[in-house]
């Protein structure tokens, strides 16, 4: 596989990524902060009802829900990446190349990964938890449930960050490691996972 189809791979990976947090981010920016957070008692708009807000943070719930699996999903073929760099990294070595600074890379890409899992966990661990949804993902608390969805988006997006720049910077170093010791195409022993 050419690094052309390593690059392809990895940027379906962020584009994927990217897509999820802005239609994520578009639908928690339309749901009104001033309804979500009125006083007991006080009514919301004129211009919305009570059911149409729950509907919207229904529908964000959902949402974050699904951008959650994607992104894992993301986070299993980042891994898998990994593992594929490792058996080049094996590979190059065993060809007599220095591999010093791939393996650094390889390094950093890892321990960004760990981050990221880690903001990508507090976003699950917040979802699961629904502050404000019942157990089926209905509105119970207004109020609660948008904190619910912010703190999960900023944790979800977190991750996504992390995530965009590790794919960066290992595709970055493989690409100078590449050009000062003259090979032009990595060829792991197995294809990157599409999608």
């Amino acid at each position: 596989m050419s690094i052309k189809n390593w690059k392809s791979k990895l940027q379906k990976i962020i584009a994927g990524l990217s897509v999820s947090g802005l239609v994520l981010a578009g639908v928690i920016a339309t749901v009104p902060a001033a309804s979500a957070y009125a006083a007991p008692g006080t009514p919301p708009a004129q211009d919305q009802s009570i059911e149409t807000r729950n509907a919207r943070l229904e529908q964000a719930y959902q949402r974050e829900q699904a951008w959650l699996t994607t992104q894992q999903n993301n986070l299993n073929k980042m891994n898998t990446v990994a593992d594929k760099v490792q058996r080049f990294i094996t590979t190059q070595q065993g060809k007599g190349k220095d591999v010093t600074a791939l393996q650094a890379a390889l390094a950093t890409f890892k321990s960004q990964l760990v981050t990221a899992q880690a903001s990508h966990t507090t976003a699950a661990n917040v979802l699961s938890t629904h502050l404000g949804f019942d157990a089926n993902g209905i509105v119970t608390d207004a109020a609660q449930a948008r904190q619910t969805l912010l703190d999960a988006r900023q944790s979800l997006r977190d991750a996504h960050d992390v995530m965009r720049q590790a794919v960066n910077d290992l595709r970055r170093a493989i690409r100078q490691w590449r050009q000062a010791n003259g090979v032009k195409a990595i060829q792991p022993t197995a294809t990157i996972p599409s999608n």
